[in-house]
Formats: structure tokens, sequence, C-alpha cells
């Protein structure tokens, strides 16, 4: 061999044919093999990504709580003992009422061709508890999202749903329904922390949380009707300041949620309207 010269091919034992060889792409067997194993992959993932943001969802939605309970409890140490009023009222604003109803042809403020959605938040601005929680997206739930399909609307009728997520039971300085008196003052609760004040209630199935949120604490069924937002539970906020999830046990309550059962239905022995009971508050 010459001095200044390559290697022949003879010499060498390698061909460039061998080199393209080596380049080939996947087969389509192979390519099948890899989709299925992604798909595999996919399956057994998305139920653990949907678990895992339905509990981000459920944890921002406990915040929310929180913050609003404590809120509520702050509002009535201001105001010798006071509690702000749950119910929102149509066609009148009342100063202690913790938002204001503004969503609607004919409630007070109500300004035409302004979207329901503007109009809502402007009167939860200028609601009671807002002193105290100066954010709009307190008073919504994330997982929510019933009320984008309305957003864009000047007016909502009854079973269309608004930007807020959260209603106050009534027996808490409410109206008073099933001769029931509701309490005025935080001293009148006797045990707080069993006692919810905030509950995530139902929209755009039939009825939904323009007012208070009614129960007959000595019946047998339910009146207005409850969220499940966060996969077996519901965001609830009681009268201590604290909030949590609380799961429901029956099959009855999902039916209420979803509007399967309708107000009044009777659903005796359970548990789930049971433990709503003893937490209502009367005098």
């Amino acid at each position: 061999m010459s001095r200044g010269k390559g290697l022949t091919t003879a010499e060498t034992g390698i061909s460039n044919r061998g080199n393209r060889g080596s380049a080939r792409g996947f087969t389509l067997v192979e390519l099948l093999v890899v989709i299925a194993i992604i798909a595999l992959l996919m399956a057994i993932l998305m139920p653990a990504l949907s678990a895992a943001k339905q509990m981000a969802q459920g944890t921002v939605c406990t915040a929310n709580l929180k913050q609003l309970s404590l809120a509520w409890c702050i509002y009535a140490d201001d105001y010798d003992g006071k509690i702000v009023g749950s119910q929102v009222s149509l066609g009148s604003w009342v100063d202690y009422q913790w938002v204001h109803r503004r969503a609607e042809s004919g409630d007070p403020g109500f300004v035409s061709g302004m979207s329901a959605n503007e109009t809502e938040l402007t009167g939860i601005r200028t609601g009671a508890l807002y002193t105290y929680v100066k954010d709009t997206k307190a008073y919504h739930c994330v997982a929510d999202a019933s009320w984008r399909k309305n957003k864009s609307k000047t007016s909502l009728d009854r079973k269309e749903s608004p930007y807020r997520s959260y209603a106050i039971q009534d027996g808490l300085n409410g109206e008073g329904y099933f001769s029931q008196e509701p309490v005025r003052t935080i001293i009148q609760i006797r045990g707080a922390a069993s006692r919810y004040v905030f509950i995530e209630e139902d929209e755009g199935r039939g009825s939904h949380n323009w007012g208070s949120w009614i129960l007959d604490k000595d019946g047998d069924s339910w009146h207005d009707p409850i969220s499940i937002w966060h996969r077996k539970g519901s965001t609830l906020g009681y009268a201590d300041g604290h909030a949590e999830l609380h799961l429901w046990r029956e099959k009855s309550t999902w039916g209420v949620s979803s509007g399967e059962l309708g107000p009044g239905t009777s659903v005796p022995g359970s548990e789930d309207l049971e433990y709503m009971q003893d937490g209502y508050v009367v005098r």
C-alpha cells in the first residue's frame, strides 16, 4: 500500500452497502407495536391524571371556602355577633346579604346589554363579604364549568348556571322555610365545627343558588340540590372557619345532584341527608 492513500474496500472488508442498511427505518410491525405500547400507557395513566386533576381542583375549592368561612366569622365579629344574610334577594338589595343578585332582568342595577357574567361579578363585589375576600375567583369552584355556555348572555333563567358556585344555608340568617326559624347571631350557633355555612349548590339542573340553600331539618327528602364536582364529594365551609371535602356515600345523593331525583323525592334513612340535617342550623 502506497503512503498517503486510504485502504480499499477489499482491504477493509466493509462496503458502503452495509452502511446504508444500518440506517433503515422502522417496519410497519415495529410501528404498530410502539403505538400499542403508547396506547396501553395512556390507558393506565389517564385515570390517575384525572384523579390528580380532581384532587387539585378540590384543594383549590377547599381553599376558597376556607377564605369565605373565615370572612363570615370576621364579619360577625365586626358587627357585634350579627351574621351576614344568606338569602340573595330578587328585586331588592339588602346591605347585609353576603352577595347581591345581578344576573337577571329585574334585579336592582341590572344593565341591559351587559353580560350576565359581568353583572353577577358586580353583585359579588357589592356584597357584604367582598370587603373581606376581594377576589371574585374565590366565589367560584374551578371544577364548575357549567356557567361558560351562558357567560355572554344578558340574562339567565332559572335553569341556566351563573358564575357563583356557592350558597349559604338558609338556617344562618335566611328567610326561614318549613316553619324553621333561622339564627341571626353567631352566639346562637352550637357546635360551630360541625355546622356548615357554605355549600356547593347544584347549578343549571332545575334550580340553583340564586338564594340561600334550603333543607327541611326534620324531613326525609332533599329540597335544594347539591353539586358533586369533586369525584365523590363536595366542599363545605364551616362556622368555625375551617373547610373540608365531604364524601357522599349513597347513590340517591348522586341522583339529587344530577337531577334524576327532583326536589322532595323521599330518601328515608339516607346517611348523607342525615349528615346535612345534623349540620343545618335552626333555633
